[in-house]
């Protein structure tokens, strides 16, 4: 594993590792190596991540923290749901509640955000 090193100190850090093998992600929790799924509980590692092989392998860095100058364009809303709207996102500012909130280019603050993909812009351009 020659880029294992690079792995282990993002790990430290606090980031998580994409596994496009499996599409999970890994990250440690408690000193535990752990696998986590999109909407999932995490999971310990039980295999040998020796085996698993890592030319793929990415850091993963959430959308939000690069977001450009120009913000990002996504579907926001608020912490009940009642009603989503697109907006710029253009700052994101940790919570000490929920861990994430969201500054859109009107200065409203949300909680969750999700970039629109290209083919949802495609759609809106059409």
């Amino acid at each position: 594993m020659k880029n294992f090193d690079v792995f282990a100190q993002a790990l430290l850090d606090g980031k998580e590792i994409i596994v496009p093998l499996n599409m999970m992600r890994l990250k440690l929790e408690n000193g535990t190596l752990c696998w986590v799924a999109e909407g999932e509980e995490s999971e310990p590692v039980t295999d040998n991540i020796a085996t698993i092989a890592e030319q793929n392998w990415q850091v993963y860095e959430p959308w939000y923290t690069n977001i450009p100058r120009e913000g990002v364009l996504c579907t926001v809303w608020d912490a009940l749901e009642s009603a989503t709207q697109l907006a710029l996102v253009m700052q994101y500012c940790p919570s000490d509640a929920e861990g994430l909130c969201f500054a859109i280019d009107s200065g409203e603050i949300f909680e969750h955000a999700i970039p629109l993909t290209n083919e949802e812009i495609k759609v809106l351009l059409n």
